[in-house]
């Protein structure tokens, strides 16, 4: 990651401790900083409204709220938020919702970490690339990407 830009800030919303544990690794070893991480996706959307994140990696499973309502609620509030679903579940059942704003990335949890890392930097890069969502510089960032692992 470019050291001169400002680090991707992350949040993480999974239920998972070891998954999470193992993605905050990456982000850093990356250079990001994940600002939070939440259990669940209420826990999510409360942190993402204080938290204004630049990236949301996003699990579906979770109790209390699934991420596919998380993600619903946090396109709502803000339509550009840069999520991506990262599940253990194949990718259309991952994906199969709809929710305002454009389709959120995907990485399979279940990929080699290789490739998990790989997917993670790109999503990072990209955010990166683009600044800040809530500065209004950023574009619409996220085009689904057909990933086979």
């Amino acid at each position: 990651m470019n050291s001169s830009t400002q680090p991707v800030r992350v949040l993480l919303v999974d239920d998972d401790p070891i998954q999470s544990h193992i993605t905050t690794h990456i982000v850093e070893t990356l250079g990001g900083v994940v600002v939070g991480d939440a259990a669940d996706g209420q826990e999510g959307i409360e942190l993402f409204n204080q938290l204004l994140p630049d990236l949301v990696l996003m699990d579906v499973q979770m109790p209390t709220m699934d991420g596919h309502e998380a993600t619903r609620r946090i396109r709502e509030r803000s339509p550009k938020a840069q999520i991506v679903i990262m599940s253990a579940l194949e990718r259309q059942e991952a994906l199969a919702f709809t929710c305002k704003g454009e389709t959120p990335g995907y990485i399979l949890k279940g990929a080699p970490y290789s490739q998990i890392h790989q997917e993670v930097k790109r999503y990072m890069l990209a955010c990166q690339a683009a600044g800040s969502l809530f500065s209004g510089r950023r574009p619409s960032l996220f085009r689904p990407k057909a990933v086979s692992f």
